[in-house]
């Protein structure tokens, strides 16, 4: 809960000014507010007089599941994409359908652009998916505007599938694809902030969570469902994915002409 601050009024009310949206990080300063003011009072002898009252800045009447979801959708992308793409283009290569492509005059460059099309087209349907089940079966707080949190996460659907046909370079059959997944799921498990808040992950780790590309999918998904943050104020985290998209994207091509040397 960044930025919070505390009042003491004249009707001795301690208000908790705050972000509500990341129920955690809430419910723990209040208890460690509540246990400050109640280690204070009996050591000087005095029976606490104090209500200790939240006026949430952001997220006003969020759950848990609410901060949960927006994680879950950019997870689940993340999971699923890179993989599908990982174990079909490992699957061409391996039944000789790709080199007798890249025998052709079709170029590398065309290759992947095909692939990054038919992927990506399939994520950002999973996306959609997924964030109407959200919206209909969990009934997630959904305070700004949900195509921007739609193509934050579609984004991260284009990353991903350029991500699985980067790992599919380093492998020549299916089984060997499949040696990859927990390096695609963990750091995203660990690091990306779905979880938990990356506020609770190890500080010196916290470095880590920024080169996961779920890090800025699933805080562009919960500043806009939560907090109600428009372009202006998430287009550092849609660029950071951007980034990884383009920069995945040319390692992809830059592989396969490796690969056809």
């Amino acid at each position: 809960m960044k930025n919070s601050k505390t009042f003491l009024s004249a009707s001795a009310e301690i208000i908790i000014q705050g972000d509500d949206s990341i129920t955690n990080i809430k419910n723990a300063i209040l208890k460690t507010v509540n246990d400050a003011l109640s280690d204070t009072m009996t050591d000087e002898g005095v029976n606490p007089a104090l209500k200790i009252t939240s006026q949430p800045i952001y997220g006003d009447g969020a759950e848990f599941v609410d901060f949960f979801v927006p994680g879950i959708l950019a997870f689940v992308v993340y999971l699923l994409t890179p993989i599908l793409t990982l174990i079909t283009f490992v699957g061409e290569r391996a039944n000789g359908t790709l080199e007798r492509v890249l025998a052709s005059p079709v170029t590398e460059g065309e290759v992947v652009t095909g692939y990054a099309v038919t992927f990506g087209t399939l994520g950002v349907i999973q996306v959609a998916l997924l964030l109407s089940v959200a919206i209909l079966v969990f009934n997630v707080m959904i305070v700004g505007n949900v195509i921007l949190a739609f193509l934050a996460v579609a984004i991260l659907a284009v990353t991903c599938q350029a991500l699985g046909i980067l790992l599919s370079s380093l492998a020549k059959r299916p089984e060997q694809a499949i040696q990859f997944f927990p390096f695609v799921i963990l750091p995203a498990f660990l690091l990306s902030g779905i979880f938990w808040p990356i506020q609770a992950i190890p500080e010196w780790l916290r470095p880590l969570s920024y080169l996961v590309p779920p890090t800025y999918a699933a805080d562009a998904c919960r500043a806009v469902m939560l907090k109600g943050w428009g372009f202006d104020r998430i287009w550092p985290d849609l660029l950071a994915l951007v980034i990884f998209a383009v920069l995945f994207l040319f390692l992809a091509v830059w592989s396969l002409r490796r690969g056809k040397k």
